[in-house]
Formats: structure tokens, sequence, C-alpha cells
């Protein structure tokens, strides 16, 4: 079930690949629709155009290559993508681009087979994503509880399973 986005409309979502992402950026796409984005087909139906450019000469000039080619020009993110296999690799904190159609910059890393990388950069573009687009994740009604690993026995238990066996509560006499 899609959910809408925090000021109650679905935001609906063009994606526009430019380059070889080695398919990456279907890792972004896959959790934009898990917290209520819907992709559409044609960014004349979007309310963002979400450009993912893989960076394999200069910066400027990839991304200035990349927006060339983004259809319509409003509210665009603009993911520029990094192949490493460095996690840690070193980025610029901040970069600015002078162009009004782009509302939010974002770079993620990304290897091979790997996709995206497990890494500080990548969580804090997702989240900077999320709260441009402002979605939010699927209604926790209707999640599962959390699970929790037992150290002490490698078996599963529920938090308060777990809670209780911290601080258990005795009886007064």
């Amino acid at each position: 079930m899609q959910t809408p986005n925090i000021k109650g409309n679905m935001v609906k979502v063009y994606s526009h690949v430019v380059g070889n992402t080695l398919d990456s950026h279907l890792t972004i796409e896959k959790k934009l629709k898990r917290r209520g984005a819907k992709l559409q087909h044609s960014p004349d139906q979007s309310d963002y155009t979400i450009v993912f450019c893989p960076i394999v000469s200069r910066f400027e000039t990839d991304i200035q290559s990349a927006l060339s080619t983004v259809p319509g020009s409003r509210n665009v993110i603009l993911v520029a993508m990094h192949h490493t296999y460095d996690p840690n690799y070193i980025l610029p904190d901040k970069r600015s681009f002078d162009n009004t159609a782009v509302k939010l910059l974002v770079e993620f890393l990304f290897f091979e087979k790997k996709g995206l990388l497990k890494c500080l950069r990548n969580s804090k573009a997702k989240k900077a994503i999320w709260k441009e687009m402002a979605v939010k994740a699927s209604s926790p009604l209707n999640a599962a509880p959390p699970v929790m690993a037992d150290l002490s026995t490698n078996k599963k238990s529920s938090e308060t399973d777990k809670l209780s066996r911290i601080f258990p509560i005795k009886a007064r006499i």
C-alpha cells in the first residue's frame, strides 16, 4: 500500500537515468516506492524528476551533460553516483550547482555487484531525498513488531521479552 506524503498528497516521481549506474539506481527507486512515491512514465505527470548521473569524468561536466538531457525542468533531484569500492571515499562536503530547477543535489557511492555501498554518506543522501519529497514510511500499524537478537542464546525475541529479561519486575513483599 502506498502512503501519501506528509502534506497528504501522493508524491509522483519521474526517474531519468543518464549513463550506467550498474542498476544501483533501482535500489533508490524501490525505497521511494516503499515510502509512498509513485513512479511515473512521463515527467509531465510528476511532482519531481530524479536524475541519476554516474560521475565518470569531471563532476561539473557530467552534471551539466546529464541536466541537458532532462525532459521538463522543475523540481529536479540530482543524484550524482560515484563508482568506488571504498565506503569511506572522500568527497567534498558541500557542492553547489547553479541551476534553479535543481532542488536537491546528493551524492551516492556504489560499486559493481554490491550496488549502493553501506555507508554514512549514502544514508544521509537517502534521508535528504525523503525529506525533500516529504515522504514517510508505511504506517507502523501494519508493521510487524520489532525483533531483536538475544545475544546470549542466538535466538530472536520480541522487544518486550528482551526488556523484561533486562529489567525483571520483582514482586514486593
